[in-house]
C-alpha cells in the first residue's frame, strides 16, 4: 500500500493516517511539518515549492503526458493557483475549484517529495520537488539581504571592494568557477538596462541584468562578502561573486613635540 498523506475532495485539507507519523532525521523540516499536520491544506503543500530552487510539474490524463515544466514559484490568487518560473516566461495556472483531491509523500529511497492532485476532467497533476536536502534556496538558509542592481553597481565601483572569485551554477549540475578575476562591474546602456561584466585571466563574459524589476541581487556581509545574483531569463541559475574588502585607509597623523 502506498504511504501517501491524502487530502479531502471537499475542503482540500490534509488527512493523515492516525497511526502514521512522518519523521526521519534526514527529511526536510518544512516538509515533515506539513506531512504531520492533519489539517494542512493543499495550498500549504504547494507553498513548499517556494522553499526550493527547482521543481517539476507534469500534467497527464489516463497515464499519457500532456504537458510538463520545470518551475520554482507558486502563487495564490483569488480563484487560481499559479506555478511559474521566476525570471522566466513559463507558467501553468489552475482554478482552485478544479482540484478535487490530492495526496503527497516522500518517495521511498529517493530524496524527492511528490504531490499528486486529481483535477477536473480526469486530469492529474504531479509535482516533484527533487533533492530536498540540497535544493533549498540559498536565501532561505543563509543571511542574504536584497540590494538591487543600482546598489550592486555602486558596491562594485567602490575601490575598497575587490572581486576575487565568481561561481556560476544551475540546478542541472552545471558549475563554473573563475578565480583570477581582473575586473567585475555593472555597465549601463542608453536604454536604461544593465549588464554584469566579468573578466578573469582566461575568459570574460557579460550577463544582461535588464533592470531592478527583473532581477534579484542579494548581499551577505562577512569577512568575505558574497553577492548572489539571480539573472532575468535564467530561472535556475545563481551567480555568486566573492569579494574581499580593504580596510579604509586613515590619514597618518604626526605628533608635533
Amino acid at each position: 500500500m502506498e504511504n501517501y498523506t491524502v487530502g479531502s475532495s471537499k475542503l482540500l485539507t490534509g488527512i493523515t493516517n492516525k497511526n502514521q507519523n512522518y519523521g526521519g532525521k534526514n527529511m526536510n523540516q518544512s516538509i515533515k511539518t506539513v506531512l504531520n499536520n492533519q489539517g494542512a491544506t493543499v495550498k500549504e503543500y504547494f507553498e513548499l515549492i517556494n522553499l526550493f530552487d527547482c521543481s517539476s510539474l507534469r500534467l497527464s490524463k489516463e497515464g499519457e503526458l500532456i504537458f510538463s515544466i520545470d518551475f520554482n514559484t507558486f502563487r495564490e490568487y483569488k480563484d487560481v493557483f499559479e506555478f511559474s518560473q521566476k525570471f522566466g516566461n513559463a507558467e501553468y495556472t489552475i482554478k482552485k475549484s478544479d482540484v478535487k483531491s490530492f495526496k503527497a509523500k516522500m518517495l521511498e529511497g529517493m530524496d524527492t517529495f511528490h504531490i499528486v492532485a486529481e483535477l477536473a476532467d480526469g486530469l492529474q497533476m504531479g509535482i516533484f520537488i527533487y533533492h530536498t536536502d540540497t535544493n533549498t534556496k540559498v536565501t532561505e538558509y543563509e543571511h542574504y539581504y536584497e540590494i538591487g542592481v543600482e546598489k550592486l553597481k555602486e558596491y562594485l565601483e567602490d575601490e575598497r571592494h575587490k572581486a576575487v572569485m565568481v561561481r556560476i551554477r544551475d540546478v542541472y549540475a552545471f558549475e563554473m568557477k573563475l578565480s583570477g578575476i581582473k575586473e567585475a562591474y555593472v555597465a549601463g546602456d542608453e536604454e536604461g538596462g544593465y549588464s554584469l561584466c566579468i573578466t578573469d585571466t582566461l575568459a570574460s563574459f557579460d550577463i544582461s541584468l535588464v533592470d531592478d524589476s527583473c532581477n534579484e541581487v542579494y548581499l551577505k556581509e562577512g569577512h568575505t562578502d558574497s553577492i548572489l545574483i539571480k539573472p532575468y531569463g535564467q530561472p535556475f541559475m545563481n551567480i555568486v561573486i566573492f569579494v574581499i574588502k580593504e580596510e579604509e585607509k586613515k590619514p597618518h597623523l604626526s605628533v608635533i613635540k
